[in-house]
């Protein structure tokens, strides 16, 4: 959730109404300096001493891990803190946490849940703005009343974006680290059960998931809120029939029905490209629209987004950069990798 500027009964179909690799495992974090100091130099020294404050939590986890057999020692990469590079290898590592102890017994569940409350902070704190925040800039813009869907010039923008969306050749290795992740066995399966149940396309959910929750099975799709119970960021209460500590997949069907993504109004328009990309930037908000940038929740990776994203509930930093892959973005690669159809426009097709 990157911008999250919208009411909280706007749905997805609806119109507008108003809104590093961290350390060495096994080694402590001052023998890892030691090490990498005397091997690179001031350069390793300047990384270590950069390292964001969930390094040492990640070292924990880590440690834990391998004292429960599940995952192996691996070395540490020197990024620079604060980088795309430094979010996308904390957040390898740590769901590589949540996926080894996710069906094992107590203390390996354990552990996933404490990766998992790590990585929820970590994506929490790159979206920034929860869902419903109103821009508190003066000089923000409206968003202009002509922005719905049943206009030709809108679904021709998004038509046109698409076409030409190019992935960025220096994020090429993010964006495949994203597609595995989507595509491990587990979640795969559990998005095309949402898609049977819901008739919402798996790879719909699984990149909403990434934005939402790092695809972090321990949190609501609605908003990357804990499964330990009802969601209490926008939207809050959901689902509204539930016994929490519950299931993912049934708070993530709630999730798609509460944007109304299943009624039949939903239903007659389908799942082509114009009103996939519709309802994509709707379930974020369109925040970014009135400063006048493509989303970055639909283009970040590719050249149709630059810099400019909400660092602060409802404050917008011009030169801040998203670290998280955009939605259109992985489902660009999807397509390429033969996983997902070409998608079809709704205009050749209604």
């Amino acid at each position: 959730m990157q911008e999250q500027s919208r009411p909280p009964q706007c749905g997805g179909d609806g119109n507008w109404i108003v809104i590093d690799r961290r350390t060495f495992l096994l080694t402590s974090a001052s023998l890892g300096a030691v090490l990498y100091s005397a091997t690179l130099g001031p350069l390793a020294s300047d990384a270590l001493a950069q390292a964001s404050g969930y390094a040492a939590e990640i070292d924990r986890l880590e440690k834990r891990a391998a004292e429960l057999g599940l995952l192996q020692p691996r070395e540490r990469t020197v990024v620079p803190s604060g980088s795309i590079e430094a979010f996308a290898d904390d957040k390898e590592r740590l769901l590589d946490l949540i996926d080894a102890g996710a069906d094992g017994g107590p203390a390996e569940r354990s552990l996933t849940e404490d990766a998992g409350e790590v990585l929820a902070r970590m994506t929490a704190e790159e979206a920034q703005t929860p869902k419903g925040a109103k821009d508190t800039e003066h000089n923000s813009k409206p968003i202009h009343r002509a922005f719905k869907f049943e206009n030709p010039a809108v679904r021709k923008e998004y038509r046109d974006l698409f076409a030409g969306c190019v992935i960025d050749e220096t994020k090429r290795h993010l964006v495949d680290r994203d597609v595995a992740r989507l595509l491990t066995e587990s979640r795969k399966a559990a998005y095309k059960h949402i898609e049977a149940e819901t008739g919402v396309p798996w790879y719909f959910v699984g990149a909403i998931h990434n934005l939402e929750a790092s695809f972090n099975m321990t949190r609501h799709l609605h908003n990357g809120d804990s499964l330990k119970k009802r969601t209490w960021q926008v939207p809050a209460g959901r689902p509204e029939v539930w016994d929490p500590p519950n299931d993912w997949a049934s708070s993530a069907i709630d999730a798609l029905v509460y944007e109304k993504f299943t009624t039949d109004a939903a239903k007659k328009r389908g799942w082509t490209l114009e009103p996939l990309l519709y309802r994509l930037e709707r379930y974020n908000g369109l925040g970014s629209r009135r400063h006048g940038i493509h989303s970055p929740y639909l283009w970040s990776y590719s050249q149709h987004y630059v810099k400019g994203k909400y660092v602060r509930d409802g404050v917008w930093d011009p030169e801040a950069i998203s670290k998280q892959c955009g939605a259109v973005v992985l489902i660009k690669a999807l397509i390429e990798r033969g996983e997902v159809e070409p998608l079809k426009s709704y205009d050749a097709t209604s």
